[in-house]
């Protein structure tokens, strides 16, 4: 702030006349510029009145003409202004304006500050020294309202002048032990009062390091969702305000800008307090509701897996299951760096679950087939899933889960995988599979009888557990209306048998080596299925789903244009899994082919395909244990045996050995073929050369047989499901409370009609302007008793004083559809805050 100079002071007088002003009044009180009023008349546009000692009536009496005669004037007089009772020109004085040369006393009238706070802006002459410090100034301030805040956030260019706004710069400018703002703050003299804003809203007593106050904040913050008292040994951490601390940290944890600052400063915390002293003492399941540090996830997991190794699958938290509370915390702050980690505890206690215990008496080959496909399929899933997330694990994980994929892998295949199989062997014989589910009648049964385009994906392995994944995915995205159904296929379940049963055909014939003709005709080749499918019906064609995906939209539209039957051949699973080098990878293959089905059925969509069924050739079986001596069958030598694989084997005549199921090509097929298909009746495999054995397809299992027939029609617009809604069931909407307990239920249960919501819910003031913490909660409760889809919620409001006559809203904003509900609530807190500042 430079000193006054001639030129400022006719720049700042012109400044004040408007349409508004006639005069202008400068008291000079030591008359410092008397000897200048010719310069200042030959400067300014207006004439100078000069009020002399004893001549206020004189003076007067000569503005009142000219204002009668619309005239304006500088009205200069080389005294102080006189007191109000003895000034004679005080009416003129109030609607017109009034200038000083005093450089602070011009800056604060600029800036809009009472005289009051003359003396802040001498104090902060470097800060006001800068044209667009003032601006910002300026701009951020409103009548009221704290300098020395406003300062602040000018120099943390913040939106607003807030508290919370200015603490998250500063945090969001600290670099290891270097914080530039706080810099800035102590060369303007604003450190000192940056402290004493931070002691009064938060109650923090500590050193004025920045360090210092988070680890206090984020102690307290946890301490908070403990639900009890800081310990007595961290009495020097303790924060007076806590519902301000929690406000704040939650508010923090909002912000997308700042969430790697938040896991920087929480990793900060933890090792500067030793977290794993403080925090390993509590009992982990006092830890469930607690989220301020991401080792809390770690410790809960260290947890949960414990509980699962132990056996307890079945252990209850109160009304939670360890699968709920693995799922409850990947809705917490950390959920999305822990989700692989929880979603495998979901997993495993699935597979380890004495609920999916497989029937020891097995049923029909049909009640077989409705087990699985209504349940069993579960258990592959939760395997495939397992396995596929064990592989994306952060390695720091990865120690933690050893045991319980130890118990997964020996549970899956002893308990689960052969019990399956068997039960399925012990019943399968081909003539019992009627013909609605005999794979070799699929285009009779799917294809010939519609009567609008239709077209058909084939995607090689694509197993039943893989299709039910998919089914989900379509039916999220509420464009689609995908219906499952299953058909069987014949033995041995593999690509040359399988392809060519999906094709229209009168007659199949196995010849030898890999090659099944339909109708007399080889099936090798896209070129040859496409002119089976064109005998049939003219008006088809058949391409591969990535080819077709390469193409230009126009190239699409013209491929599909005529059309009545297309087949779309799709290889990413059974491409990967068949490799020795690659079949580790095979789970991961599976999540790319749902994920590239998804996306070829959005194109199709797109280009007005509107009838879409997705199935398979065959499925699979892969376990992640190297198999040993113990699962592998020796074929007898003596016997010749035309192919010979690692789940099944053709040949002539009859074998009777321990472990070893067979079925005639001629059932199989329905024709008079008299060699049979030898295959393990459970998860073994024949001993045969090479090196791939964990990824296995041809036999006789659900898991191999089973194929999805995922009949998948395009909605014309959306469907009528709906997101979950809240309704508030607290009794009294009265605040009196520093903490407010909110009550709901969700509506309805969700199910095809009620999708899961996720919710956000805070304070604000009738301004819109926050007064709370900001929390979330999830509505995705399945319970058919309302009693059981109650959802609570802890809103902590900031320490402020709140006015009982203004209006106070509980805003509930639906994240996903971003539908907001603002509901009134009477204030009833009066005492609290008392700060000259804003939080």
């Amino acid at each position: 702030m430079a000193e006054v100079g001639l030129q400022d002071v006719v720049a700042g007088i012109e400044k004040l006349f408007n349409d508004m002003t006639h005069f202008v009044f400068w008291y000079d009180a030591n008359g410092d510029f008397t000897d200048n009023l010719d310069e200042l008349r030959e400067k300014i546009r207006e004439p100078i009145v000069v009020l002399n000692h004893r001549e206020q009536v004189k003076t007067k009496l000569h503005l009142i003409d000219l204002e009668k005669a619309g005239k304006r004037a500088l009205v200069y007089s080389p005294y102080s202004k006189p007191e109000i009772s003895l000034d004679f020109l005080t009416d003129m004085e109030l609607y017109n304006q009034e200038f000083t040369a005093d450089a602070a006393a011009m800056l604060q009238k600029e800036l809009g500050l009472p005289d009051s706070q003359r003396e802040f802006v001498r104090d902060q002459a470097k800060f006001f020294n800068n044209k667009e410090r003032v601006a910002r100034f300026k701009q951020l301030n409103q009548p009221g309202k704290n300098p020395y805040q406003v300062a602040m956030a000018a120099l943390a260019k913040t939106t607003d002048i807030q508290l919370t706004s200015i603490l998250l710069a500063v945090i969001a400018a600290q670099t290891d032990n270097q914080n530039v703002l706080l810099d800035e703050f102590d060369k303007y003299d604003l450190q000192e009062e940056f402290w004493q804003f931070i002691s009064a809203a938060y109650g923090y007593t500590g050193k004025h390091q920045l360090n210092q106050l988070l680890a206090a904040m984020f102690l307290n913050f946890a301490y908070f969702q403990l639900d009890t008292d800081l310990p007595k040994n961290f009495a020097n951490y303790k924060l007076a305000n806590l519902t301000n601390v929690s406000s704040f940290m939650l508010n923090w944890r909002q912000r997308a800008d700042l969430q790697e600052k938040y896991a920087w400063a929480a990793e900060m915390v933890w090792q500067k307090l030793n977290g794993d002293r403080i925090f390993g003492q509590i009992d982990p399941t006092r830890l469930i509701k607690v989220d301020a540090f991401p080792q809390i996830d770690k410790r809960i997991l260290q947890w949960l897996n414990k509980e699962l190794v132990a056996g307890n699958t079945g252990e209850m938290l109160g009304q939670l299951s360890l699968n709920d509370i693995a799922q409850k915390r990947t809705t917490m702050h950390f959920g999305k760096q822990y989700q692989v980690a929880d979603d495998m505890i979901g997993d495993a206690c699935l597979i380890l679950s004495e609920q999916f215990t497989p029937d020891t008496e097995p049923a029909s080959v049909l009640e077989q087939l409705s087990q699985y496909t209504e349940n069993g399929y579960k258990i592959d899933m939760a395997y495939r899933r397992y396995n596929k997330a064990r592989n994306d694990l952060p390695v720091d994980l990865q120690p933690m889960f050893d045991k319980l994929s130890d118990q997964v892998e020996r549970v899956y295949n002893n308990n689960r995988l052969v019990p399956i199989i068997s039960n399925w062997t012990k019943v399968y014989e081909p003539r019992l599979v009627p013909p609605q589910y005999q794979q070799r009648d699929f285009y009779s049964n799917f294809v010939s009888n519609q009567k609008d385009r239709i077209v058909v994906i084939i995607s090689d392995a694509f197993r039943f557990e893989a299709a039910k994944e998919l089914q989900r995915r379509l039916d999220q995205q509420d464009l689609y209306t995908p219906s499952m159904q299953s058909a069987i296929t014949g033995l041995p379940s593999v690509t040359y048998f399988g392809m060519p049963q999906l094709l229209p055909n009168h007659q199949l014939r196995y010849t030898t080596g890999q090659e099944l003709l339909v109708d007399e005709k080889p099936a090798t080749n896209l070129k040859l299925r496409r002119a089976i499918l064109q005998q049939a019906e003219p008006a088809s064609d058949a391409e591969g789903l990535d080819t077709f995906l390469s193409w230009s939209s126009e190239a699409q539209k013209q491929f599909i244009a005529g059309k009545k039957v297309i087949y779309f051949y799709h290889n990413t699973i059974d491409a990967v899994g068949d490799k020795p080098a690659s079949e580790a990878k095979v789970f991961r293959a599976v999540s790319d082919a749902i994920s590239e089905l998804q996306r070829g059925i959005d194109r199709l969509r797109n280009i007005s395909v509107a009838h879409i069924i997705v199935t398979a050739d065959h499925g699979f079986i892969y376990r992640r244990k190297p198999l040993d001596s113990t699962d592998k069958i020796n074929l007898p030598t003596d016997m010749v045996f035309e192919v010979k694989n690692l789940r099944y084997a053709i040949g002539q005549g009859e074998l009777n050995e321990i472990g070893v199921g067979q079925a005639k090509l001629g059932d199989i097929l329905d024709t008079d073929d008299t060699r049979s298909v030898f295959y393990p009746e459970n998860g073994n495999v024949f001993t045969v050369p090479g090196a791939g054995q964990n990824y296995v397809h041809g036999g006789c299992s659900p898991q191999e047989m089973i194929i999805p027939v995922l009949d998948v029609r395009a909605r014309r617009g959306r469907s009528q499901a709906s997101y979950a809604e809240l309704t508030l069931v607290t009794p009294v909407r009265r605040i009196t409370t520093r903490e407010v307990i909110v009550n709901f239920v969700q509506k309805d249960a969700i199910s095809d009609l009620v999708k899961p919501a996720t919710f956000k819910m805070f304070f604000e003031d009738d301004k819109g302007n926050h007064i709370s913490g900001e929390i979330q909660v999830v509505a995705d409760y399945k319970e058919k008793n309302i009693e059981e889809r109650r959802i609570t919620g802890r809103i902590p409001l900031m320490d402020k004083e709140f006015d009982r006559s203004q209006e106070y809203f509980l805003v509930v904003e639906n994240v996903d559809s971003g539908e907001i509900d603002r509901i009134q609530y009477q204030m009833d807190l009066t005492v609290g805050g008392g700060f000259d500042f804003d939080i």
